[in-house]
């Protein structure tokens, strides 16, 4: 049935192939399963298929999701993960020599911040039209405005940097 579509080939030129579960005569790389998925789910809402728990790009039918679950070979992973299953071969014990932190030594020796962000003055932001551009002579161009208000904008301009002109040559 549709389980069997996770299966993996390997072909000769090619990378693991993987057999789409909406449709068998699609053959695609196992790194763009998921890719696909997206794209071939929406011609194919008639089939129902629900995502496994231990990886998405499983798709398998209702009727097989306990079987499923028992024999998928992302279970060991996840597993591993969420109880931490690890043999001294596996991997070595990080807990040893670690501290073992009390109740009573953290109400003994709290933690005390010496930093505070209240005590520290606020500044206002730095605007750079108010700042730079309304002190030097820059050319802007202003957007979103109506052909009226551009040209008093301009004029405007043009007036201070006739006065900044004349201020400078006296």
């Amino acid at each position: 049935l549709f389980s069997q579509g996770t299966e993996e080939e390997h072909t000769n030129g090619y990378e693991d192939m993987v057999t789409c579960p909406y449709n068998e005569s699609h053959r695609i790389m196992s790194f763009r399963m998921q890719t696909h998925l997206v794209k071939c789910r929406k011609s194919y809402k008639n089939v129902k298929l629900i995502d496994c728990p231990f990886n998405e790009v499983h798709k398998i039918p209702e009727p097989e999701k306990g079987y499923h679950i028992q024999i998928c070979e992302d279970r060991y992973s996840f597993d591993k993960y969420k109880y931490c299953v690890t043999s001294s071969v596996d991997q070595p014990s990080t807990t040893k020599n670690v501290p073992i932190v009390t109740e009573e030594a953290t109400i003994a020796h709290p933690y005390i911040d010496e930093e505070s962000w209240e005590n520290e003055t606020v500044t206002r932001a730095y605007d750079p039209i108010k700042d730079h551009a309304s002190k030097k002579l820059l050319i802007r161009k202003v957007t979103g405005m109506l052909p009226s208000e551009r040209r008093a904008f301009r004029e405007a301009q043009r007036l201070k940097f006739e006065e900044q002109q004349n201020f400078q040559n006296q």
